[in-house]
């Protein structure tokens, strides 16, 4: 029998072989899966404390969406796409966002482990206070250098004069 002259149907030729879709629906499906991933990545941190992630300083959306699950092999996630922009999907990103980003700050002080950030700042401060204590410092003590040293000319001017005096007596005397 020929079966080059056989039709088929739609449905039978597709039989067995994968659903097709549109490529924007396969990528929300990918886009899904990678949020879902950073999401209960980010939900285990807040639970446990422990990260299964390189903690960043701090927690955002660009490090979520980027950074997030780099290491365990998950790809960034664009912030343009229409699965990170569904109201539903955005709120649980940004409440997830919220209580990591309080959980990171609640390891760091247990921790003790400050923010390097605030720590330089909180050090410029303290020396900037103290370079401006040490100016005033400094201009106190060359008043008082300036007062004695016009001190010492008066004394100089004196003992000069009461000198002059002397020798002035010691001529008269000799008269």
């Amino acid at each position: 029998m020929d079966t080059s002259d056989e039709k088929f149907s739609d449905s039978e030729l597709t039989k067995g072989a994968p659903e097709k879709r549109h490529v924007s629906e396969a990528l929300q499906d990918d886009a899904s899966k990678k949020i879902d991933a950073k999401l209960k990545l980010l939900e285990s941190f807040v639970k446990t404390g422990k990260a299964d992630f390189k903690l960043p300083k701090k927690i955002s959306t660009t490090f979520f969406s980027d950074k997030l699950g780099e290491e365990l092999g998950i790809e960034s996630v664009s912030r343009s796409s229409k699965t990170w922009k569904r109201p539903k999907v955005r709120a649980r990103i940004d409440k997830a966002l919220k209580e990591a980003e309080k959980a990171l700050r609640d390891s760091q002080e247990k921790s003790g482990k400050k923010d390097p950030v605030k720590e330089l700042k909180a050090t410029v401060k303290d020396q900037n206070f103290m370079i401006q204590n040490l100016t005033n410092e400094l201009i106190e003590q060359r008043r008082i250098i300036k007062s004695l040293e016009t001190e010492n000319q008066v004394k100089d001017g004196r003992i000069k004069s009461l000198e002059a005096t002397q020798n002035i007596t010691k001529l008269n005397g000799k008269r």
